[in-house]
C-alpha cells in the first residue's frame, strides 16, 4: 500500500511533487545501521540536492513531522514551509516513562503483536475495518531491527527544540482523534498553526482523501503566497 497514492494527482496538477521512501521503508535500501530522525533529515536534503530543488515545501506524516523539522534546519534557504500531517500535536506532552518502557518491552518481545494491538487505537471507532487491516499489514511487515530502534529515537525526539529552531511557516493538517495544542506549540514556534479534520484518525489521507487533499492544497497554496 502506498500511503500517498491518493494525493499525487491532486498535488501534481499545481506543483512539482517528489515522493521518497525513507531508508528502510518501502522500496528503499535496508542496509543502514543507524536509523535516526536526524539521518532521515539528511536523506531529505540529499534528495533535494540530487534533483536541484531550489524552493520546497516539505510534507511529513507521523514520524515525518520531526523529519521535516530536521530537514528544514539543514537547508533553511530552500524550505518555504512545513506541513506536518497528524504529528507534532503537543510539544509539551510526554508519555510517562513507565508506560513508554512497557510499550517498548512489548515491541522487543513481540513486534508484530505489539503493532497489531496498538494501531487500531489510531483510528476512530467507525473506521473502515478493511482499511485498518491494510495499515496493520503494512506496518507489521516492517523489519523490527529497523523499526523498534527508530521508534525509540522518535519518542525521544525533542520537539520543543526542533520547533524553536525552525523559522519558516508551519501549518499542520491534523486529525481530531487526539488533541492538537496550537497554544503549546506556539510557545516554541509562534508561526505554528493547524487545520483540523474531524471524525478521522492518524491515516486521514487514506480515510477521506478528497477532503484531505483540499485541506492540504489550501495550506500549500497559502504558503506559496507568503
Amino acid at each position: 500500500m502506498k500511503t500517498w497514492d491518493g494525493q499525487v494527482a491532486a498535488l501534481a496538477a499545481r506543483y512539482q511533487v517528489v515522493l521518497l521512501d525513507l531508508a528502510g521503508h518501502g522500496e528503499s535500501g535496508k542496509g543502514r545501521k543507524d536509523y535516526t530522525i536526524q539521518a532521515f533529515g539528511q536523506d531529505v536534503r540529499a534528495v533535494c540536492d540530487a534533483l536541484g530543488l531550489k524552493k520546497v515545501i516539505l510534507v511529513g506524516h507521523s514520524m515525518g513531522g520531526p523529519v521535516i523539522l530536521e530537514a528544514a534546519l539543514l537547508m533553511p534557504d530552500r524550505v518555504a514551509g512545513l506541513v506536518p500531517v497528524d504529528t507534532l500535536l503537543d510539544a509539551d506532552s510526554e508519555m510517562p516513562a513507565d508506560k513508554k518502557q512497557a510499550f517498548f518491552r512489548h515491541m522487543h518481545e513481540d513486534f508484530k503483536g505489539a503493532v497489531a494491538g496498538f494501531l487500531p487505537h489510531l483510528f476512530p471507532p467507525n473506521a473502515d475495518k478493511a482499511l485498518i487491516d491494510r495499515v496493520v499489514t503494512m506496518e507489521t511487515s516492517n523489519d523490527p531491527q529497523m523499526m523498534v530502534p527508530l521508534l525509540e529515537t522518535l519518542w525521544a525526539y525533542d520537539e520543543k527544540t526542533g520547533l524553536a529552531r525552525v523559522k519558516v511557516p508551519i501549518r499542520a493538517v491534523n486529525a481530531d482523534l487526539f488533541h492538537t495544542s496550537v497554544e503549546h506549540n506556539r510557545k516554541y514556534a509562534p508561526q505554528f498553526d493547524a487545520v483540523i479534520m474531524t471524525g478521522v484518525g492518524h491515516w486521514l489521507m487514506l480515510e477521506r482523501p478528497d477532503e484531505f487533499n483540499a485541506k492540504l492544497l489550501g495550506v500549500i497554496d497559502g504558503m506559496k503566497t507568503q
